[in-house]
């Protein structure tokens, strides 16, 4: 007797509808843990963080368990460590400014800095410069398209910047000193 050879079944359609459901009820759940997480992680900052801010009429001081920042108006030539061009005005919109970075255990980072101007030529200013800093400069950049010059002293854990660039009657003079130490930066 000959068999009449069956019809080949279609598959089963897969029964994945389960597996979707158990993938995306995890992702649930995952994001529902991470959003706990995150509220309560945020919640204990917020009351755990002794920040304090004081505002003097001369700055600001921040300070916080892992760290301090304060930022002062002043600046003096003294502190600069670099001459003031004779004759100069500070300028009145961003005079001047000492701000201070300190890291428990690392190394504290002072940026001092004043902008001038002048109604002598670039020229002129320039000369001043190189004369007062002498050999003590290690880099000297002059952008002859621009009128631009910048004087460089950099030791470790010490670098001074003179920029001079010309404006429309005269010379503007940006000095910049940035210290690296130890210790407090007050």
């Amino acid at each position: 007797m000959a068999t009449s050879p069956t019809a080949p079944q279609p598959p089963e359609p897969p029964r994945s509808s389960h597996w979707v459901a158990i993938a995306l009820l995890s992702l649930a759940l995952i994001i529902v843990v991470s959003g706990i997480t995150i509220l309560l992680g945020l919640r204990f900052l917020s009351h755990n963080l002794n920040l304090s801010v004081h505002e003097t009429g001369k700055g600001v001081d921040i300070k916080t368990p892992v760290g301090s920042f304060d930022v002062r108006k002043e600046v003096s030539e003294a502190q600069l460590g670099l001459p003031i061009y004779p004759g100069s005005e500070r300028l009145h919109e961003n005079g001047g400014a000492t701000i201070n970075f300190g890291l428990p255990e690392r190394n504290n980072v002072r940026i001092l800095a004043a902008k001038y101007s002048t109604s002598d030529p670039p020229a002129k200013v320039r000369d001043f410069y190189k004369q007062q800093l002498g050999n003590l400069v290690t880099k000297f950049t002059e952008k002859d398209n621009e009128g631009k010059m910048v004087f460089e002293i950099k030791k470790p854990k010490d670098q001074k910047i003179v920029a001079v660039k010309p404006r429309e009657e005269g010379s503007e003079i940006s000095l910049v000193r940035i210290i690296e130490s130890r210790g407090e930066t007050n």
